[in-house]
Formats: structure tokens, C-alpha cells, sequence
């Protein structure tokens, strides 16, 4: 699953499976002139990984640019969930790195 963070913009929903990475993927596209995840550092535990981050997006006259947070859970080597947290500290408690 692929939980996003919701913004003015547009409200943002869980999506589920290879179909539901395509279908964000194209609706990012479709909301956003501008989209960048820039990765400042990564903290890796036993089961998941959180990149802290900064996330800039532009439509129109909206820009949001903000620090946040990329928690991926994975079991082995697969990558089995994935969600947005604007609260960098919550995402590291989550993944139990904190």
C-alpha cells in the first residue's frame, strides 16, 4: 500500500498494488506542474526504512514546501508499504527508529 500525504490540492487516498503506484504516479502528474522529493538522509531499521525529506510541489498559484517523511515498511526485500508522514519524528516512530 501507498499512503501519500494529502495537501489543499488535492485530498489523497491509499493506493493499493502495482496498478495503484501507476495510477499515483499519474495523478501526481496530473495535479502537479511541478513535483520534487529531495532526500536529505536515510535511517534504516531491521523492517523499515525512513528517508527524511523535503517535498516541493507547484500548481497554479499553490506551492507546497515542506520537510517530511517517507516511512517504507519491507518484509525481506520486498517493499510491502509506503507512506508519507509530514511529521518527521511520527514517521521515525512508526518505523520504531526513535
Amino acid at each position: 500500500m501507498l499512503e501519500p500525504a494529502s495537501t489543499p490540492v488535492s485530498e489523497r487516498r491509499p493506493y493499493q498494488g502495482h496498478e495503484g503506484v501507476r495510477a499515483y504516479f499519474a495523478d501526481l502528474d496530473s495535479t502537479w506542474e511541478q513535483f520534487e522529493i529531495v532526500i536529505s538522509e536515510i535511517r534504516e531499521g531491521d523492517s523499515a526504512l525512513v528517508a527524511l525529506c523535503r517535498i516541493y510541489a507547484r500548481a497554479g498559484g499553490f506551492v507546497a514546501d515542506s520537510p517530511a517523511a517517507i516511512l517504507v515498511r519491507r518484509r525481506g526485500e520486498l517493499v510491502v508499504g509506503v507512506k508519507t508522514y509530514v511529521d518527521r519524528a511520527e514517521a521515525l516512530r512508526a518505523a520504531g527508529l526513535q
